[in-house]
């Protein structure tokens, strides 16, 4: 992930100069800078919050057993106890 966010810190930081001879970013580079972001939201936000249900159901059910759960402070604001949120 940190090769990839090297990479289009890189290809994003021309464009955001005010330099007549900068090239004008394209649809692709574009594209990927989205593509880069959507995937570090999954990473940061959905995934976390993923795993955090799926422990409470398999608890829940009495399948497992988990001790020592240490989750990040940012994903019980980004994930609501109720499921209304946008990662529900």
């Amino acid at each position: 992930m940190g090769d990839w966010a090297h990479h289009v810190r890189i290809e994003a930081n021309d464009p955001r100069h005010a330099d007549k001879d900068a090239e004008t970013p394209t649809q692709e580079k574009a594209e990927q800078s989205i593509e880069f972001t959507e995937a570090l939201a999954e990473i940061l936000f959905v995934l976390p919050s993923r795993v955090k249900r799926g422990i409470k159901r398999a608890q829940a059910s009495g399948n497992i057993t988990v001790t020592g759960i240490v989750t990040p402070r940012y994903s019980e604001a980004a994930t609501p106890e109720d499921g209304s949120g946008a990662n529900a």
